[in-house]
């Protein structure tokens, strides 16, 4: 079994690849967000189907990639506390 200082530095290498991905959602967000005033813009006045399934689609990529840049804050606050606890 590896000793509480390799396990430490593990974990301190998964919260970077975590801090990296939530860097990632947060970036993936911002650009969404453009995109849907953007589109909001482009469709606005449109009478077919799609346009109102466009906005949906966005405002819940953008829903699901804020959950996931919150579960990732999370992991890493329950991943820091074991590792305290080591």
């Amino acid at each position: 079994m590896a000793s509480v200082e390799e396990l430490r530095r593990e974990i301190a290498v998964a919260n970077q690849d975590i801090d990296s991905a939530r860097g990632a959602f947060q970036q993936g967000i911002s650009s969404l967000e453009q995109a849907q005033g953007a589109l909001a813009q482009a469709i606005q006045g449109s009478s077919q189907a799609e346009a109102g399934e466009i906005n949906n689609m966005i405002a819940q990529a953008v829903e699901l990639a804020t959950n996931a840049a919150r579960l990732t804050e999370q992991v890493q606050s329950t991943t820091n506390a074991f590792a305290e606890r080591l």
